[in-house]
């Protein structure tokens, strides 16, 4: 229910208040968010009372030619069709597993952009040789068509944009790499002879198929070759440029960033790992469109694909205590240091306190040389600047804050405004919100109950407690950095002057606090 309606009790019993819409709506994301990570426990804690069945050799041939029809008919361009098609391909995968890997092939394909995988293989349809073989080589060749998309882009890049792909195919990546390129000179990413209006059905009977079968979503969280193929078919998705079409692919993004789970197979220190953080950086870099989110970008990236590269990059980042981590935390005080937009720098932050974190707070033993590139990071003078001007731009909650106090929004801080703030954002904000959930507990501050400066939202929580992080590892780079700025704010003149209303006042907030707590 969206709202509850008032109770008139008989006598002089007091009628029940209405709930507020925008609680109401924000108890409605709350259980979904719920759900969605109940499902995902789901997809690994299954209690299975038979062996897993992967051989699709012990099924009837007709059934499996069968379930190759089911699978072109959930991506018809009828509605109606894709829907029925779609409620018999979940079933089937619920208890067949052997056809979960074709299937999710199939999705991954239409979600992407990109020729139809070798259907007859992945189901063992031909008679004679190895169809492990045959299904291993194409699944590789759907992988490489897949980043290939997801790095060039749909029509390819100029600058040699695709060739990290060649390198991570694996067994068999030539041979997979030259069908690639057969398959875009025959008929482009899309198929060629498909019309916008089948490639866009395509698509959305892909998401569909993908978001509501758990068996699918237990292959592509499970196996690290078809996570890898997820991240770069939802990358490629930004050929489709139709905004009913966009709005359902970011539902679909935002469901699977709730569901989402690091494969335990994926070996921090793997070349699996490095190649994915590779391949999302490269479409991720502030040269690529990501400083004014509007031309100019690698692959005909936009804005909101832009930062969903960096929140995925945000979320595979391995932890402190490995070297892979190294290349992106290089990106991430890249995007703090130079970074135009507010919205990456916020992500950058988040990321860049989430390891330090981990190593002043829980103990994570850092990879050599993290603490030297903090350091000689906040030694670079335009790098402190950089990072103070990030602490002052565009505080919207404080200002909701602020307004709450004098009686705008009523008290506590104007707790009742992000709410809302979050609901009203677009899909850009709602990324950005889904990084901030696993540091939200790590952000409490201060640890006391009853604070003040807590209650009444006089600065902001997650930069004072990176600033306290980057104090406990670079204390000196980290003072020299933004004692000019502290000091400047601190004058009794400036602070009698300017307190509560001047963007200086924002930097110093969340600084002295920090400075404070180290």
């Amino acid at each position: 229910m969206l709202s509850i309606s008032p109770c008139h009790l008989q006598g002089s019993a007091p009628t029940r208040r209405r709930m507020p819409r925008w609680l109401a709506l924000m108890r409605m994301q709350q259980q979904q968010a719920q759900r969605n990570a109940h499902a995902a426990f789901r997809c690994w804690a299954t209690v299975r009372t038979g062996p897993q069945m992967d051989d699709p050799t012990a099924l009837p041939l007709p059934l499996r030619a069968l379930h190759a029809e089911l699978l072109a008919l959930a991506m018809h361009r009828y509605r109606s069709v894709r829907d029925r098609a779609t409620r018999v391909v979940m079933d089937v995968t619920k208890r067949l597993s052997a056809l979960t890997r074709a299937s999710a092939a199939a999705a991954l394909a239409g979600i992407g952009d990109v020729p139809p995988p070798d259907t007859a293989a992945l189901l063992a349809l031909t008679a004679g040789g190895d169809w492990r073989t045959e299904q291993a080589a194409a699944e590789v060749a759907l992988f490489t068509r897949l980043q290939t998309a997801a790095v060039a882009g749909r029509a390819g890049d100029a600058s040699g944009s695709a060739a990290p792909a060649d390198a991570a195919a694996g067994p068999g990546g030539a041979a997979a790499a030259a069908e690639t390129d057969a398959a875009s000179s025959a008929g482009g990413s899309g198929g060629g002879s498909d019309s916008d209006t089948d490639r866009d059905a395509r698509c959305r009977g892909a998401a569909l198929l993908l978001h509501s079968s758990l068996p699918l979503l237990r292959v592509v969280f499970r196996d690290v070759a078809f996570f890898s193929g997820l991240l770069h078919a939802v990358l490629a998705s930004r050929a489709y440029n139709t905004t009913p079409l966009q709005s359902d692919l970011g539902v679909l993004v935002l469901s699977l960033l709730d569901r989402f789970v690091r494969p335990p197979a994926l070996d921090p220190d793997g070349p699996e790992q490095t190649q994915l953080s590779a391949s999302l950086l490269s479409v991720a870099r502030p040269g690529n469109g990501s400083g004014g989110g509007a031309g100019g970008s690698k692959g005909g990236m936009t804005w909101r694909y832009v930062m969903l590269a960096n929140v995925l990059a945000v979320l595979l980042m391995p932890a402190p205590g490995h070297a892979a981590g190294d290349v992106v935390l290089a990106h991430l005080l890249e995007l703090l240091g130079s970074c135009e937009a507010q919205e990456l720098r916020a992500l950058a932050l988040l990321g860049v306190y989430v390891q330090c974190g981990l190593v002043v707070e829980h103990g994570v033993v850092p990879y050599d040389g993290m603490v030297a590139r903090l350091r000689a990071w906040l030694g670079d003078a335009a790098h402190a600047a950089a990072l103070a001007r990030h602490l002052s731009s565009a505080h919207s909650r404080l200002e909701q804050r602020d307004a709450a106090r004098a009686g705008a929004g009523g008290g506590g801080g104007g707790g009742g405004r992000l709410p809302m703030q979050l609901l009203r954002g677009g899909f850009e904000e709602m990324l950005t919100y889904k990084p901030q959930l696993a540091a939200v507990m790590m952000a409490v501050w201060p640890l006391e109950d009853g604070v003040a400066a807590v209650e009444e939202g006089l600065f902001v929580t997650t930069h004072a407690r990176a600033i306290q992080m980057l104090g406990r590892l670079a204390p000196t780079q980290l003072a020299a950095g933004l004692r000019p700025v502290l000091e400047e704010m601190a004058t009794p003149e400036r602070v009698v002057q300017v307190w509560g209303a001047s963007r200086r006042t924002t930097i110093g907030r969340p600084g002295l606090a920090g400075m404070h707590a180290i």
